[in-house]
């Protein structure tokens, strides 16, 4: 390996540096934040599905409006009727014990999974929503 000479590189600041600046003598360019709605058109575009943004926080605004039940208050809540606000996950249409059409939604909010069971007058009614 040839000795250089200090001298000869001494203008140069990152001579001892395992890598370089790559700022060429400019600022670094400070880019504002992303809003929630652009991080979650970005991560929609480019991964498909939200990673790090729930899509219930992009109506937030909207649900803040109704007295609304987490799923993880749903035990405390037993035998009583509450209002929840989720994402579909899956659904699961049968027929049940007397033959009658039922449908089970898998549900989603920011707090956890629960399961909401259609039948009867409800599934009529609500079925195609």
């Amino acid at each position: 390996m040839p000795i250089i000479p200090l001298h000869l590189h001494s203008h140069w600041r990152g001579w001892r540096a395992a890598q370089l600046s790559l700022s060429f003598g400019a600022p670094p360019l400070e880019l504002p934040d992303p809003t929630l709605r652009e991080r979650a058109e970005w991560e929609r575009e480019i991964l498909g599905p939200l990673v790090s943004v729930h899509p219930l926080q992009l109506v937030a605004a909207e649900l803040a409006q109704h007295a609304l039940t987490r799923s993880d208050q749903l035990i405390a809540c037993a035998g009583r009727e509450v209002k929840l606000a989720g994402v579909r996950l899956a659904a699961h249409r049968f027929n049940g014990r007397q033959q009658e059409p039922m449908l089970l939604v898998d549900m989603e909010d920011e707090a956890g999974l629960y399961q909401v069971l259609w039948s009867g007058a409800a599934l009529q009614e609500y079925g195609g929503v």
